[in-house]
């Protein structure tokens, strides 16, 4: 092997190296997001793991419409916080079957995660007409894209789609959805109006997002 050879394969490995290293650390800020997620450390979600510099900054929770920008995405987890503070509340999320993906350059990545949890929620269970500590089976996706800043990788783009969020007693086929994520209008409000929606519907075909969006 000449040593354009050997370059090329030295180059090639350690971009290798690159991406594989970019890999368990999104992993890692994915995993840290559910951590202080569970623990409400809403301000941390913000300080620590979004994107500080980007200015298009993005998070999509579910119902919540698109918070854009820095200022906007702490505006909405300061509204969620008060409200996972709430006595009983438990908003637990596991994430499976990740799928990332991280650019040739090593500069930015995005991610896929099936997400479910076991919740204690203050929501509307069937048939009740006011809100009341519910327990809630959610299931949803994250499709997420991430930056590499100064060093460190943070997220650019939440989204977080919801297939149902169910009480116990009344499961998925006859109450897939009892719970609004969104504050209210009062609290605070999106820079616009959410995209995607992908709740369950016992007579609809239900693909979820089946196929794996560009670049991910």
């Amino acid at each position: 092997m000449g040593n354009n050879g050997l370059e090329k394969k030295i180059y090639e490995l350690e971009a290798r190296i690159t991406r594989s290293k970019a890999f368990i650390e999104i992993m890692n800020l994915q995993s840290r997001f559910n951590y202080y997620l569970d623990s409400n450390q809403n301000d941390s979600i913000t300080s620590e793991l979004f994107a500080q510099k980007d200015p298009q900054v993005s998070c999509e929770l579910c119902d919540s419409g698109v918070y854009i920008g820095l200022d906007k995405i702490k505006e909405f987890w300061k509204a969620r916080q008060d409200i996972q503070s709430e006595r009983g509340y438990m908003g637990t999320v596991m994430l499976k079957t990740p799928h990332v993906r991280v650019s040739e350059d090593g500069k930015t990545a995005t991610g896929m995660w099936h997400a479910f949890g076991a919740n204690s929620l203050y929501a509307m269970p069937y048939p009740c007409d006011r809100e009341k500590l519910t327990a809630i089976w959610f299931m949803g996706k994250y499709y997420n894209k991430y930056v590499l800043e100064d060093g460190k990788w943070k997220i650019l783009s939440m989204r977080l789609i919801y297939h149902f969020h169910t009480p116990f007693e009344e499961g998925w086929i006859r109450q897939s959805d009892a719970y609004r994520l969104a504050p209210p209008p009062s609290v605070c409000r999106p820079t616009e109006p959410g995209f995607m929606s992908y709740m369950y519907h016992p007579h609809g075909d239900n693909e979820f997002l089946s196929k794996i969006p560009e670049g991910v």
